[in-house]
């Protein structure tokens, strides 16, 4: 049985956002809701990303390749560059209000063949992306320098359209919660 309707729990860190898939067949395009889980936003990929510095280019505007990250009637976009140039690429990830950059995060690949990549949350504050196991379901935990600082986990074992739950500190504004939510629900999927 398909389980979609599970209760809340209350927040450790701050009030929590909902990613909600869209639609179950898409899984590029994400509404945000508040806890009253009324929208306040949207995160979407593009057809086809394109690295800041990437050699073959097939978009000839940028932001094309860009995730965007709509909140409150703004746009902000997700870029991303390469580190490294090997079978699995080092990442930097931007979280951009125009020029300004409001968050950045490191995706590392460690060196090995079943090595697991890592990845870091270096602006507005240093925190590593820990994997828990849970039985059929995703969650990642953001362990800061003093200890557990939040967390991003599906909603339930086995839903139509995925739902995860991130439960952030205050001190983060709403589009950078929502970027956080963005690097979670990229390695859901990517598993990387």
């Amino acid at each position: 049985m398909i389980n979609d309707s599970v209760t809340l729990q209350p927040s450790h860190f701050g009030a929590l956002l909902i990613g909600r898939q869209a639609s179950m067949l898409s899984g590029f395009t994400y509404s945000v809701l508040d806890s009253c889980e009324t929208e306040i936003g949207k995160i979407e990929w593009p057809n086809m990303s394109q690295a800041t510095n990437a050699r073959l280019r097939w978009n000839s505007d940028p932001a094309k390749g860009e995730v965007s990250i709509f909140h409150l009637g703004r746009r902000y976009g997700v870029q991303h560059e390469y580190l490294t140039r090997s079978w699995v690429n080092d990442t930097r990830y931007y979280l951009k209000d125009g020029d300004q950059v409001k968050a950045t995060a490191e995706l590392r690949c460690a060196p090995g063949f079943f090595s697991r990549s890592k990845l870091h949350l270096v602006l507005p504050f240093p925190a590593e992306f820990v994997r828990r196991r849970q039985f059929f379901k995703g969650r990642l935990e953001l362990q800061g320098p003093s200890g557990l600082v939040g967390s991003v986990a599906d909603r339930a074992p086995f839903m139509t359209r995925r739902e995860v739950i991130a439960d952030l500190p205050d001190s983060l504004d709403i589009p950078t919660k929502m970027f956080v939510l963005f690097l979670a629900l990229h390695r859901f999927q990517t598993q990387a």
